[in-house]
C-alpha cells in the first residue's frame, strides 16, 4: 500500500487537541443514545467464563440516528442484548454536520482515541488511518464469520481502497436516481429525458412554464459534485477521475469543460433560489411538497418516496442517468451505484464478543433493513412474493450495475475537495467562469495531488 509521509500534516497542531476534542464532544450538534461509560468502549471487562462476556461499542456515525441502517443497527443491538449477550451494550453518538463529524475524527485519530466503531469513506485520509494499522481488516471480518458471498458486489467493492484491501463495513446498497413529480410534467408537457440534451431542454420547459425544474442544496459540496462527474462518466468513464486526481488528466481537457459549463447552466437557471445555502432537509422538502419538479438523491432516502405498502407513491417517477451521446463509454445500466459511508473498527477493540455480534448482525441484518426500515441494505435480503415492484426494480437495477460512477468528494485527496467544492459552487453562481474554474482545479491538483498518489 502506498505511503503518506504527511499523512497527518493537515491536523492542527498536537497541543490544540485537548481542548478541540473536549469541545467537538459537548456541541450541539451530537445526538446520542445509549448507556455511558467510564471505561473505553470494546474493552472486555472482568466476567466470569461461562457465558458472552460483557462488551460496550461506542459508534460515532456521520449519520442521522433517524437513518434507516442505523436505527436497523441500534434494533439488531438490543435483540442481541435481549437473545444473546444482557451484558451488551451499543452507544451511538451522531454527528450529521459533515464537515463537524470529519474535524472530529482527523483530531481523535491524530489524538490515538478513535472509537470502536467509526464512519469513514474510502478517500486518502481514511486510508493513511489503515495504513498505520488503526483498523480492522474487514475482508478477514467477513471471511471468518461466513458472509462474503452475501453482499451485492458494490457494496463489497465500492469501500476497498486502491490497493483493493477493505477496512470498512457496509449497511446500504445505494442506487442513485432523479426522482420527479409526475403532476408538474404533465402540466409542462413533458417526459422523462434520456440523454443530457433532452434534460437540458426540460428543464428550460419547466422554467418557462413557471416551475422551478431542480432542487439541490449546495449546503454541502457533494450534490453539485454529483452533477459535475455525468458527463464525465459518460464520455471516458471513471478513467477521467482517475487520472485528473493524479494530474495526469485536467480540468482544462474537454470532459472536464464540459461537466464545468454543464454546471454554470443548471446552477445559472434551473438550480432552486437559495440553493447556495439550502440544506438537505430544505432541498428534500422542496421537492417532496411539489415546489420543484425533479430531485437527484439515492435510494437512501427511497422511503419519503413510498407508501405505508412500499409502494412508489402516485406522483413521484423516476429515472437514471442520461446519456450523453452516441458514443459514451460507459451503458445505461451503468450509473452512480454504491455503499454510502462505511463504518471502521479500531484495531484494539476487536475480540470474540464483537466478532459474536457481528455474525448475529450480519445474519439479520439485511432483511430487517429491507422489511421493517424500507433500507435497501449491503447484504442481499429474501425476496417476498409480496414485496413491492420498485424495490424489485431498484434491487435488480443494484445487481445489474458493471461499472459504478466513482464520487468525485471521496477519490480526491483532501484539500482538493475542498477546492473544488468551493469553485465548483462559484462557478454555478456565475461568480467564475469555466475556463477560471478548471486553471483553479489544475492548480489546486497539481499542489496537492503529489502528497497522496505517488
Amino acid at each position: 500500500m502506498k505511503k503518506m509521509n504527511k499523512f497527518f500534516a493537515i491536523l492542527l497542531c498536537i497541543g490544540m487537541l485537548a481542548s478541540i476534542i473536549s469541545a467537538c464532544a459537548g456541541g450541539n450538534n451530537n445526538e446520542t443514545t445509549g448507556a455511558s461509560s467510564n471505561a473505553q468502549g470494546g474493552q472486555q471487562q472482568e466476567g466470569g467464563s461461562d457465558g458472552p462476556q460483557p462488551l460496550k461499542i461506542h459508534y460515532l456515525t456521520s449519520k442521522l440516528l433517524s437513518d434507516g441502517a442505523v436505527q436497523t443497527i441500534m434494533d439488531l443491538a438490543e435483540q442481541y442484548k435481549q437473545q444473546v449477550n444482557p451484558n451488551f451494550e451499543l452507544e451511538v453518538e451522531s454527528i450529521s454536520d459533515r464537515p463537524a463529524y470529519l474535524q472530529k475524527i482527523k483530531i481523535l485519530a491524530s489524538a490515538n482515541e478513535l472509537p470502536d466503531w467509526f464512519d469513514a469513506d474510502p478517500e486518502p485520509f481514511f486510508e493513511g488511518i489503515a495504513e498505520k494499522g488503526l483498523v480492522v481488516n474487514i475482508d478477514d471480518v467477513y471471511k471468518e464469520i461466513g458472509v462474503t458471498d452475501k453482499f451485492f458486489k458494490v457494496s463489497i467493492d465500492y469501500p476497498r481502497l486502491d490497493d483493493g484491501s477493505l477496512y470498512l463495513m457496509t449497511w446500504n446498497a445505494n442506487a442513485e436516481y432523479f426522482w420527479y413529480n409526475k403532476e408538474l410534467f404533465e402540466q409542462a408537457g413533458v417526459s422523462a429525458p434520456t440523454t443530457f440534451d433532452e434534460f437540458l431542454a426540460i428543464s428550460e420547459t419547466l422554467k418557462s412554464k413557471g416551475i422551478t425544474p431542480i432542487s439541490v442544496h449546495g449546503k454541502d459540496f457533494w450534490p453539485l459534485l454529483r452533477y459535475m462527474a455525468f458527463i464525465p462518466f459518460r464520455m471516458e468513464g471513471n478513467d477521467y477521475l482517475d487520472k485528473l486526481r493524479k494530474g495526469e488528466a485536467k480540468m482544462a481537457d474537454p470532459a472536464g469543460m464540459k461537466a464545468a459549463e454543464f454546471i454554470q447552466k443548471l446552477g445559472q437557471n434551473y438550480f432552486n433560489e437559495g440553493w447556495s445555502n439550502a440544506d438537505y432537509n430544505t432541498s428534500l422538502e422542496l421537492f417532496l411538497s411539489g415546489k420543484t419538479a425533479m430531485y437527484y438523491i439515492g435510494t437512501w432516502q427511497v422511503k419519503d418516496m413510498i407508501d405505508e405498502n412500499m409502494n412508489l407513491k402516485e406522483n413521484f417517477g423516476y429515472f437514471k442517468m442520461p446519456q450523453y451521446s452516441a458514443s459514451d463509454k460507459t451503458k445505461v445500466s451503468d450509473f452512480f451505484a454504491n455503499s454510502g459511508i462505511g463504518t471502521a473498527i479500531r484495531q484494539d477493540a476487536y475480540n470474540e464478543e464483537m466478532k459474536n455480534f457481528l455474525q448475529f448482525l450480519f445474519d439479520n441484518y439485511a432483511d430487517t433493513a429491507l422489511y421493517k426500515y424500507h433500507v435497501i441494505p449491503s447484504v442481499q435480503p429474501t425476496i417476498k412474493d409480496d414485496l413491492s415492484q420498485i424495490y424489485k426494480d431498484m434491487l435488480k437495477d443494484i445487481s445489474e450495475v458493471e461499472t459504478y460512477t466513482k464520487v468525485w468528494d471521496v477519490r480526491l485527496d483532501p484539500e482538493t475537495n475542498e477546492s473544488i467544492g468551493r469553485e465548483s459552487t462559484n462557478l454555478a453562481l456565475g461568480l467564475s467562469t469555466p475556463e477560471e474554474f478548471a486553471k483553479r482545479m489544475d492548480d489546486a491538483i497539481a499542489q496537492n495531488a503529489p502528497k497522496y498518489f505517488k
